[in-house]
């Protein structure tokens, strides 16, 4: 490990956000907009009295923060 190059890199993933070497931070905008278009969409839900709060919190698991975590619509 002693001497090794490091090679550099335009963009990787890092904790599923997307670092770029001139600090575009657009594609991680426009996944926080769909995280919050999602968490929108399911309004009716939220304000369902008949849904138990832990249904609602795992609903909000699996369909918003995988958005918000892994930039992937699941």
């Amino acid at each position: 490990m002693i001497n090794e190059n490091i090679k550099n890199v335009k963009e990787f993933v890092y904790l599923g956000a997307l670092i770029t070497d001139n600090y575009d931070d657009t594609r991680e905008i426009r996944r926080l907009c769909i995280a919050r278009n999602a968490m929108v969409s399911l309004t009716n839900i939220w304000k369902d009295k008949s849904i138990s709060v832990g249904t609602k919190k795992r609903l909000l698991q699996s369909l918003v923060f995988c958005i918000v975590s892994f930039g992937s619509e699941c």
